[in-house]
């Protein structure tokens, strides 16, 4: 597992967990440990597809904003090397853009 985290004034945290190493495509969201909503879909071949836009949906399900986001998580493999590099590309994307580094 590997977190990028950004230095926010309050003491909550809001996880983005992004899992692509294997056939299933998850994305989750968490708020203080609790779960706010999740989605895995398990089809080969959809992560590029739809990992970004399943991100999306979450946020706007939860009333959040990408900029709400303090961590992001993600499967470090074993697994698909070419799904661990989607998931690691919009990981990187988002941190970066957030600041969470």
């Amino acid at each position: 597992m590997v977190s990028m985290k950004s230095e926010h004034q309050n003491n909550t945290i809001t996880l983005l967990g992004l899992e692509s190493s294997g056939s299933a495509c998850s994305v989750g969201i968490s708020h203080d440990n609790r779960l706010l909503a999740e989605i895995s879909v398990n089809l080969k071949n959809i992560h590029s597809e739809k990992m970004a836009s399943f991100v999306e949906y979450l946020l706007q399900n939860c009333q959040l904003t990408a900029k709400e986001l303090t961590a992001i998580i993600l499967s470090a493999g074993p697994g698909s090397f070419t799904g661990l590099r989607i998931g690691y590309s919009l990981a990187k994307g988002y941190a970066h853009a957030l600041g969470i580094l």
